[in-house]
């Protein structure tokens, strides 16, 4: 299972593909797609290298992470996720994107 996001700089939203919360354990469009959901989903020893949202929304992104969330059931899964800053011509942030894989098979 994978899924992706995207984080619009200019407006602070979110946008998951319906995968993307099937990876956490919840339902598409069940929760609003947020960077705070999902840092509060990720198991408290993995967060350390996730990037603050001020710096992702400057760019700085982890652009590879293996990370574990903790479903809202209680199971934990692995997820590898690869990030990258999107730019503008002029090399400002415009959106971090990434995917993620459920590397628990």
């Amino acid at each position: 299972m994978s899924g992706d996001w995207y984080w619009f700089c200019a407006s602070g939203q979110q946008r998951w593909s319906p995968g993307f919360p099937r990876l956490l354990g919840l339902a598409p469009r069940s929760a609003t797609p947020s960077y705070a959901l999902f840092v509060d989903l990720v198991d408290p020893g993995d967060r350390g290298p996730i990037a603050r949202p001020s710096a992702a929304l400057r760019g700085h992104v982890l652009p590879r992470a293996l990370l574990r969330p903790i479903r809202p059931s209680g199971e934990l899964r692995s997820l590898s996720v690869l990030s990258e800053p999107r730019l503008t011509p002029d090399g400002r942030p415009l959106a971090p994107s990434g995917v993620a894989l459920d590397v628990n098979g």
